[in-house]
């Protein structure tokens, strides 16, 4: 038997005396290299989903396409969306070949450009206005640069990412002091932590663990126009009622330092699902979600969609918000149903579902939802 069990340490014939030649590889020249897309477009916050406080994200009608060259040191993403009545698009870029991380990123035409400027009451009070200029397309370029700092051992995930990040936008503020509008630049500093259990492949939150970010921003060469603002978010993962359930607990507060200054910049803070966005002095969010799977068996339902598990993901938020108004209180109830799926012959799982509501206002909301491992 082992006389006649033939050994190849390799198959591959190669002809007498061919030498192998070498070629240097240019990296500028193969930064580019299309290998997948998606069939809906969302945008990721590359470092909420590093540090795990970020789980799924809002999606849009639209597609993306996925750029990613051989030494997996250069991501591209060029997308269409359909938000709101608006078709926009969208672009971003991320570098990884050395410290700090780069990420370049544009969106165009997500909604009509704004203009501010200040009125006054019949008490002297100021007040901002916020006036959409029609038929102007909104343009917003970003730059961020990150340094991911990661510290794994004994089961559990931890890290440190210091960012630093500049936002041009075309929206414009008026200056009473110069006579005239300017666009908006924002510069943001902040840190990220966190620590959190290893994910086995069935969990939907870590079991364990959790993380902190403080974020401080300001608007250059403002004047008297815009002061400063400070953003800190907590967030808390732990184990739910039986096996394979998870809890997440998290709050974020904002403040804004606008003394003697015209206007308050715009929010770090996240209103709750069906609110509009609103200017606010201060904020502060607490919010608990409770992830259960109600189905892991798979459902071959055609050969183009494969589900390979149904997830319920219940929620409840509460905000506080300083307006310009007085505070106010704000909420939200509802939950997300999701499915974990192969779809149309794509190589990576997906995770699709919709978020579903009420809120403070008595208006139901409904809101797509999307992960991919990309």
């Amino acid at each position: 038997m082992v006389a006649q069990a033939a050994y190849n340490t390799d198959t591959l014939e190669t002809p007498a005396g061919y030498k192998f030649e070498s070629k240097p590889y240019p990296k500028g020249a193969n930064l580019f290299r299309i290998h997948s897309w998606a069939p809906v477009y969302y945008n990721i916050d590359n470092i909420k989903n590093l540090t795990y406080e970020s789980v799924y994200d809002l999606v849009s009608p639209g597609f993306i396409l996925y750029s990613q060259n051989s030494l997996s040191t250069a991501y591209a993403m060029a997308g269409y969306s359909w938000q709101r009545g608006f078709h926009s698009g969208h672009f971003k870029f991320r570098y990884h070949g050395f410290f700090p991380v780069i990420e370049v990123s544009g969106d165009l035409n997500t909604r009509d450009r704004t203009e501010i400027s200040l009125t006054t009451n019949n008490q002297g009070d100021n007040y901002q206005i916020n006036d959409t200029i029609f038929g102007s397309p909104y343009l917003k370029v970003n730059m961020l640069a990150y340094v991911p700092l990661r510290f794994n051992s004994g089961g559990w995930s931890s890290g440190v990412v210091p960012r630093f990040s500049w936002r041009y936008t075309n929206d414009r503020f008026y200056s009473a002091r110069n006579v005239k509008f300017g666009n908006y630049q924002f510069a943001s500093f902040g840190v990220s932590l966190y620590r959190v259990r290893n994910m086995a492949h069935r969990d939907i939150f870590p079991k364990k663990g959790g993380g902190m970010s403080i974020l401080y921003s300001v608007v250059p060469f403002s004047g008297e126009n815009f002061g400063s603002l400070l953003y800190t978010s907590l967030y808390m993962y732990t184990p739910g009622m039986v096996t394979g359930h998870g809890i997440k607990l998290s709050a974020a507060f904002q403040q804004q330092f606008y003394n003697k200054k015209n206007y308050l910049m715009s929010n770090t803070i996240a209103f709750p699902s069906g609110y509009e966005d609103r200017y606010s002095k201060w904020a502060f969010s607490a919010s608990a979600e409770y992830a259960m799977p109600l189905y892991t068996a798979d459902i071959p339902l055609t050969p183009l969609l494969y589900i390979r598990r149904v997830q319920l993901k219940p929620f409840a938020t509460f905000f506080r918000n300083g307006g310009q108004s007085g505070p106010e209180n704000l909420w939200a109830v509802g939950s997300d149903l999701l499915f974990d799926l192969n779809l149309l012959g794509i190589s990576y799982p997906l995770v699709l579902g919709i978020r579903g509501g009420v809120n403070g206002e008595k208006r139901t909301f409904a809101e797509l939802l999307f992960k991919t491992p990309l």
